[in-house]
């Protein structure tokens, strides 16, 4: 990427004589089928621009409460178009039309005019899975299971899905999405978080009481394998291990392997964020190294105080606020 940059024929995007800029313009407004397409260098200017053109001063645009442009703007939406916004608070951060009616302002001479409903897929202040919470025993989402992604950040996930499908059906590209339930090496993952708990005798909140896990080795080799599934329009497969694992569980675990003593808070949900992968198996067998090898694995690593990238995967939020 960096040896791209260096060698991409430049110009004054000013006056439109940066031929890069403008071949990236035409070809993302080819690909999303609209007559032109503007490069902007950010996403807030991006954010910015548009509630410019679709509102006017004194309006009032409602957002979600962890939304991008009431968080990390720096107030532009008033210094620069002299709106103002309205949050919603709402667990998972997924707005729909049941509680954005009641925001909606109705007709009066001292209110502002609500012009804008501001859906962002821009940020990561929620988590990924672009499925529902489901029963623990219901053996895991599917590819069936109707999408229903908690969070912001998980509907962007949804969100980049529908536009790599778009595009690879618009050109008769095979494509195959790949829907990965937490992946895990010795420094990052699920299995590295609770490690770390134990070690630093910390408590493991129980709350979100089972997960998945897959070995990120085996992760990989599913995906390579994968692309010859590819197909048009796109195919959907889930990946992940065959198990679903009780938190509390791999908590003991740890802290048997580890010569400590694990602390618990709070009591198992009815419900979690699973995958089921038996599609996958049936496609290209199940994921050689278990769950178990894996504890085994990181209990030791963690012990002799091996390498962590240092960025927890905050697992246990149920609402999608990460």
């Amino acid at each position: 990427m960096r040896k791209a940059m260096a060698e991409a024929e430049v110009g004054d995007d000013v006056f439109e004589g940066d031929p890069t800029v403008k071949k990236l313009e035409a070809t993302d407004a080819r690909l999303l089928g609209h007559e032109s397409a503007l490069f902007v260098p950010s996403g807030t200017m991006a954010n910015q621009i548009a509630l410019r053109m679709l509102t006017r001063p004194g309006d009032e645009v409602i957002c979600e409460v962890g939304a991008h442009i009431i968080n990390y703007e720096v107030a532009a939406a008033s210094a620069l178009s002299g709106i103002q916004l309205s949050s919603i608070d709402i667990p998972g951060g997924i707005l729909t039309p049941e509680v954005v009616e009641p925001k909606i302002r109705p007709e009066n001479i001292h209110h502002p005019n609500t012009s804008v409903l501001a859906l962002e897929n821009t940020h990561n202040r929620a988590g990924g899975n672009v499925y529902p919470l489901v029963d623990i025993d219901s053996g895991g989402a599917t590819e069936e299971t109707c999408p229903e992604p908690v969070g912001e950040y998980a509907q962007s996930r949804l969100g980049g899905e529908r536009v790599a499908q778009y595009v690879a059906e618009r050109q008769g590209t095979k494509l195959v999405i790949v829907r990965l339930f937490y992946a895990v090496e010795m420094r990052y993952g699920i299995l590295h978080d609770l490690a770390r708990k134990i070690l630093d005798d910390e408590p493991i909140d129980v709350t979100m009481g089972h997960v998945n896990q897959i070995w990120q080795g085996d992760a990989v080799g599913y995906l390579i394998q994968f692309l010859t599934i590819a197909d048009c329009p796109a195919r959907t497969i889930n990946v992940t291990g065959p198990d679903i694992l009780p938190v509390r569980e791999l908590g003991r675990m740890f802290a048997e392997h580890m010569g400590k003593k694990a602390r618990f808070v709070g009591a198992e949900a009815d419900t979690a964020l699973l995958g089921n992968s038996d599609e996958a198996f049936k496609l290209f067998g199940v994921p050689p190294t278990s769950a178990e090898t894996v504890v085994r694995w990181m209990g030791a690593w963690v012990a002799r105080g091996g390498e962590s990238l240092g960025k927890p995967t905050k697992y246990e939020r149920r609402d999608g606020k990460f």
